[in-house]
């Protein structure tokens, strides 16, 4: 007849903290994902050990390996449960009081033992997780206080500008606008005009040019004359004046455009040189494919010339045993 098992007391809260202690000890080989028989027989022999500590601390009923193990089981389940309920009425809605925390110094060591099996890992790609943003409260009172203070320091009061539209015409946009405001290539370049009908004329009986006041800032060796006869239209002569560039930018330019040349023959004898390249090596490869059939037919006809000389000797060879044959027979 078998014997009934007596069921044990059940756990104390000295013995529970006991045995996360000695857990969190040998958690690297208690809580390891590998189920091969290695890890195993290393889990098997890890809870001997932890069931011989916990029944030397705790004297107050025997406590075998397996049942040590289940009990860790029970706890780690609960505790996840716990922790799901709370994370679940988080994210629930519907408003009404905060739910209180029922965390213990159980959990607390468990969740510490376990870490993201627990309380698991945060979403990146989705709305699923809890948004937290520390400190928005506190910047956003120190901005509007902020705020206050320089009003209250500054003491001034807005000012509302009207803009007075009643002398406006369409017709302003045709202005002129000021030199500052041009383009630079309109204030390189200016037109001096004069007619030969002129009444305008100097001391010397030679007609006065009239300039605009733009060019007054010009100096006279920064200005370059270009006459244009106009005169087969109008009757004009027009002398139109461009801004040189001024004379401390010259050498740049200069080495510029002998640089800009200078890479432009290179460029060109470069392609020169290429060519002349590729030219040869088309030749080369010609005469070595010339070389290369010449040899060939020279080697099979010497071949054929040696298989025609020995096909002739096998011939005469077979004709002498043919006639020492017949010679035999008579």
């Amino acid at each position: 007849m078998t014997s009934i098992k007596k069921r044990a007391t059940n756990f104390s809260f000295k013995e529970e903290k006991t045995l996360l202690a000695l857990v969190k000890k040998y958690a690297s080989t208690i809580e390891c994902k590998k189920t091969d028989v290695n890890s195993n027989k290393l889990k098997a022999a890890s809870y001997e050990k932890l069931a011989i500590e916990f029944n030397s601390v705790c004297g107050e009923c025997y406590r075998s390996p397996k049942t040590l193990r289940s009990k860790y089981e029970n706890i780690k389940k609960c505790g996840k449960k716990v922790f799901s309920d709370e994370r679940a009425y988080l994210r629930g809605t519907g408003g009404g009081p905060a739910k209180t925390s029922s965390s213990t110094d159980i959990q607390s060591e468990l969740q510490e033992i376990l870490g993201n099996q627990m309380t698991g890992f945060n979403s990146e790609f989705d709305d699923d997780r809890i948004l937290t943003i520390p400190g928005t409260e506190s910047v956003m009172n120190s901005s509007s206080n902020s705020g206050m203070i320089l009003a209250s320091n500054t003491g001034l009061k807005p000012i509302d500008v009207v803009l007075d539209w009643s002398e406006y015409s369409p017709d302003m946009l045709r202005t002129r606008p000021s030199l500052i405001l041009q383009p630079a290539s309109q204030q390189n370049m200016f037109d001096v005009s004069f007619n030969k009908e002129s009444r305008n004329i100097n001391s010397e009986g030679e007609p006065m040019i009239e300039v605009d006041c733009r060019a007054e800032t010009l100096k006279d060796k920064d200005i370059m004359d270009t006459v244009v006869d106009d005169r087969n239209n109008s009757g004009n002569l027009s002398i139109q004046k461009e801004v040189k560039g001024r004379a401390r930018n010259r050498p740049l330019q200069d080495k510029l455009t002998k640089w800009a040349s200078s890479k432009t023959n290179l460029v060109g004898l470069q392609e020169e040189l290429m060519r002349k390249e590729h030219k040869l090596k088309i030749e080369l490869m010609n005469s070595r494919h010339k070389n290369s059939v010449e040899i060939e037919k020279r080697e099979s006809d010497q071949r054929i010339e040696l298989m025609n000389q020995k096909h002739a000797k096998e011939m005469e060879l077979l004709d002498l045993k043919l006639k020492a044959f017949q010679n035999q027979l008579k």
